[in-house]
């Protein structure tokens, strides 16, 4: 080859390699935005393992068990494990291909006599990765395979969050059951004391059908309630990957009172969200994607492939390795793609795209990621004011309450009025109740909004 020659091909060899160089197709606001990641923040450390702030060891066990047993938390494991192998098949491509094939056949020939043949081929196949195109593959494929486990490790703090979400949802369910079977008990009470005066002359009939009108009421949604307990049972089942039978031996297990964990920090530092796994899940596959873009820019770039074989034949399976008979050769090819009808172009173009669809959808999960933490913050000041209202609310009511029922059997008071103040310390009672387990889970969404350990 002329030395001009020479000089002409390596410096297009150096452009075509400068050119394959390994080059980021990310937007910029996606990497400044990840780079906004904090360091370790120790002020904020009362945020970590948050399940312990509840101070139940009946929870604890049960997110142990949840963990070893939910079905959904096995499938992302084995999506993991999937994806382990995916890494290697990907990583594999750049080590060169070998291949043995062996064969043997013994004929009976016309004469009687038999005849022998047997062989051997060894196959060598190496696509040299000029452009960086296969460790491209490669990297996309352990992207892809952080961002499972990070999903993995995402799947778990969430799978944590339901069962204790679950699990205060069936005492709420409990104590509303408990509350509503003692006013029925009250009812009950009421109506005796109802009947009795009826007989001797002190009530009125209208007094006595309201009464037992309010008792079947009553009794009808004990019944819905009951129902209601029973399906939050068995929605704690399923999050422990056992049979919904509905085993109400798990109620025994409730403790008496809930330990509300101390009042959030209200000055959270934005960045923690980065902590987030689901966030980190999203960026590996950000991160992979970018590789695929490369991959299919590089697959435009010319191809260079060495095969090599080699391989003997005897008839006699003793002289199968003799030196004399083995045969070898060796083969080298470049490629160029020249025409494809534009689909290399637009693999190229198609892989861009994708990449832009997911760099919004991150970028769109970081924004929503802080409405999240927000949300929490102005939550948890709304629902501490309306739990010290309805529990001042819930005093005054079970006072009226009491107070309603001795005034009408002094008959200063109509029956009515003591239904009216009855359905009300009800009310309260029960919203109590609701607004404090609606506590309880907003604090638990905090914590996964902040990507907290549990």
């Amino acid at each position: 080859m002329p030395l001009h020659h020479l000089k002409c091909s390596l410096i297009l060899a150096t452009g075509l390699f400068l050119a394959g160089c390994q080059t980021s197709y990310l937007a910029p606001e996606v990497e400044t935005q990840w780079q906004q990641q904090p360091a370790a923040t120790p002020e904020f450390s009362e945020l970590q393992n948050w399940l312990q702030h509840f101070s139940d060891p009946q929870l604890n066990q049960l997110v142990d068990k949840a963990l070893a047993q939910n079905l959904d938390l096995q499938q992302s494991l084995a999506r993991v494990r999937a994806a382990e192998q995916q890494a290697i098949i990907s990583g594999a491509t750049r080590l060169p291909a070998i291949d043995l094939n062996g064969s043997g056949q013994r004929q009976k020939l016309t004469t009687g006599n038999f005849s022998e043949n047997y062989g051997t081929d060894l196959q060598l196949s190496w696509e040299v990765d000029l452009w960086g195109k296969l460790s491209d593959s490669a990297q996309a494929g352990k992207f892809e395979l952080q961002a499972e486990q990070a999903t993995l490790e995402s799947a778990r703090l969430s799978l944590a969050g339901q069962v204790a979400k679950a699990w205060f949802d069936l005492q709420t369910e409990q104590r509303l059951l408990q509350l509503f079977q003692e006013r029925v008990s009250n009812l009950t009470r009421n109506l005796e004391i109802i009947e009795s005066g009826y007989r001797q002359g002190i009530n009125s009939a209208l007094d006595l059908y309201l009464a037992r009108s309010d008792l079947a009421s009553e009794k009808s949604q004990l019944h819905n309630q009951s129902n209601a307990r029973l399906q939050a049972i068995r929605t704690l089942e399923i999050l422990l990957g056992q049979h919904p039978s509905g085993d109400p031996a798990i109620v025994a297990q409730l403790p008496t009172s809930i330990i509300a964990p101390a009042s959030l920090p209200q000055d959270i530092p934005l960045a923690m969200v980065f902590q987030r796994h689901d966030l980190q899940a999203s960026y590996s596959n950000l991160l992979a994607a970018d590789r695929e873009v490369a991959v299919a820019h590089k697959a435009r770039y010319p191809g260079l492939r060495i095969s090599a074989a080699g391989g003997d034949s005897s008839n006699q399976f003793g002289k199968l390795f003799d030196q004399s008979s083995l045969t070898w050769s060796v083969l080298g090819s470049i490629t160029q793609p020249i025409f494809a009808g534009g689909s290399l172009k637009a693999q190229q173009q198609k892989k861009q795209f994708e990449l832009q669809q997911k760099e919004q959808q991150f970028l769109q999960d970081v924004l929503i990621a802080y409405q999240e933490i927000y949300n929490g913050l102005d939550t948890e000041k709304i629902l501490q004011q309306q739990l010290q209202e309805l529990t001042a609310a819930e005093d005054f009511a079970e006072a009226a309450q009491s107070l309603s029922f001795e005034e009408y059997q002094q008959g200063l008071q109509d029956y009515t009025t003591v239904l009216e103040s009855q359905r009300r310390a009800f009310a309260a009672q029960s919203e109590v109740i609701n607004v404090r387990n609606t506590l309880l889970k907003n604090r638990i969404n905090f914590y996964l909004a902040t990507g907290s350990q549990y």
